[in-house]
């Protein structure tokens, strides 16, 4: 299901969007973000490429929460915040395919999410497409349609976030 951009949630999570990526530009001055159309769905949210060498360095999977550090990091499960403890929680497929077009390249595949007071980002594939941060699957039902609030249950990743590199960041 694509997400309709021109939705109110659609155009908040563009605006999200640019905020990652503002965030993640100014903690990394050296690397410059490319964003996909994003009135389309796409396997990944953008690339990451080197300023100085003017060559592809990663791609990224984004995410917004509407939640605090403490509560992602120590939190127990809550639905549909996408957290559960120290992990993350993201669709299997855009995991999978966003690794798999990254190993494609040859470089990382990384996620980021912005938060209420924070952001952080984690590697979730090496270059050659091989996971790089402990995770786990776990079926988890899903609201696929909201209209009729219809449940599905989709497999997604509970992503470790030990790794992760954590940066304050000012409220939402």
């Amino acid at each position: 299901m694509a997400l309709a951009i021109r939705s109110a949630l659609g155009s908040q999570y563009k605006s999200d969007l640019f905020d990652i990526a503002e965030a993640f530009e100014a903690q990394y001055p050296q690397t410059g973000i490319l964003l996909t159309p994003q009135e389309e769905p796409a396997i990944v949210d953008g690339i990451l490429f080197n300023r100085h060498r003017k060559e592809m360095s990663g791609l990224f999977e984004a995410k917004a929460r509407k939640t605090t550090t403490r509560d992602m990091v120590e939190a127990p499960y809550v639905p549909y915040a996408g957290m559960w403890g120290n992990e993350w929680i993201l669709d299997v497929h855009k995991v999978d395919g966003g690794m798999k077009l990254a190993a494609a390249f040859g470089v990382p595949f990384i996620g980021m999410c912005l938060l209420d007071g924070s952001w952080f980002w984690v590697k979730l594939g090496d270059k050659s497409g091989n996971p790089a941060a402990k995770r786990r699957v776990l079926g988890i039902e899903t609201v696929v349609s909201n209209i009729d609030d219809t449940l599905e249950t989709r497999d997604r990743y509970l992503i470790d976030l030990s790794t992760a590199k954590w940066f304050d960041y000012p409220s939402l």
